[in-house]
């Protein structure tokens, strides 16, 4: 998970960037990656699955004080880094 991560920011700072700063985009792609990376930096990608991803949106709920849109956009944008691991 790890990787895929890093390899994900790697793209998404030349992608969501707009002249030479990043975008506010890429700056909530790192907040939404950070519990998914405390939680699972070192599972195999492939392992990572639906329960996984339900425990990373219990620990964003237990954890910070959060509205349930800000939460359930950082689970969509920890979805969005797996599809784009998925089709590179």
């Amino acid at each position: 998970v790890a990787e895929v991560v890093a390899a994900y920011r790697k793209f998404a700072r030349a992608y969501y960037v707009r002249g030479d700063e990043p975008t506010k985009e890429y700056v909530e792609m790192r907040y939404a990656a950070r519990p998914l990376l405390r939680l699972f930096s070192s599972l195999p990608a492939e392992s990572f699955g639906p329960k996984a991803l339900r425990t990373v949106q219990r620990q964003l709920e237990s954890e910070a004080r959060l509205s349930r849109r800000v939460i359930n956009r950082r689970i969509n944008r920890i979805r969005r880094i797996f599809k784009w691991a998925v089709s590179e």
